[in-house]
């Protein structure tokens, strides 16, 4: 015996589905766009996908890397500044 309608289940599941797709679109609309210094996975796919090799040429064309204690990452600005010397 349910003490709730089946036709409330039913808008209550819809509601949770609406409200998981809302957190999904918001939690993919704030992950590489909003930081401005990136784990080198993400500086690859920042830059469009590039692989390892092409990744390593970025750095030896005098991409900067952030180096503390271990702790890796690439400045935004720094990439873009990049591509744009080599844009022709």
């Amino acid at each position: 015996m349910n003490i709730l309608s089946e036709d409330f289940l039913s808008r209550l599941r819809i509601a949770i589905v609406e409200i998981v797709k809302d957190a999904l679109i918001t939690l993919s609309k704030s992950t590489v766009s909003e930081k401005r210094y990136l784990k080198k996975v993400e500086a690859k796919k920042y830059v469009g996908g590039v692989n390892d090799k092409g990744f390593e040429n970025l750095i030896a064309h005098g991409l900067k890397e952030v180096r503390i204690d271990g702790f890796l990452r690439y400045d935004k600005k720094d990439i873009d500044e990049l591509m744009e010397k080599f844009k022709i």
